[in-house]
């Protein structure tokens, strides 16, 4: 079992990936490809979303983590290309979701 800290780190490690992102796609409005380098970091965020204990995910109560961990491997793998659209939805609701619940459950600790 990870201990609180190691947590801490990981929240701390997404909310970096995620502003990261939030900073590209506050800058644009219409989207066809997401650069490598936005794609690199949504990665990152899933993969420590998927790194955080179960008890931690559950406690991110409104955010589907399983679509932030699933959006990962549909970028990796190239399921049916590049969604962009499906992604940028992503990036624009359900990331600055995740966002406010990390801070939230931060907060608390």
């Amino acid at each position: 079992m990870r201990s609180n800290s190691t947590v801490e780190i990981l929240f701390e490690q997404i909310l970096e990936s995620i502003e990261a992102t939030t900073q590209w796609s506050d800058r644009v409005e219409s989207v066809v490809e997401i650069p490598q380098d936005v794609e690199r970091h949504l990665l990152r965020t899933a993969e420590l979303v998927r790194m955080l204990p179960e008890t931690s995910r559950l406690r991110l109560e409104t955010t589907n983590y399983r679509r932030i961990m699933a959006m990962r491997n549909a970028i990796v793998h190239s399921f049916l290309g590049r969604n962009v659209p499906g992604l940028m939805q992503m990036i624009r609701n359900d990331i600055p979701i995740l966002k406010k619940q990390i801070g939230m459950q931060m907060s608390r600790t």
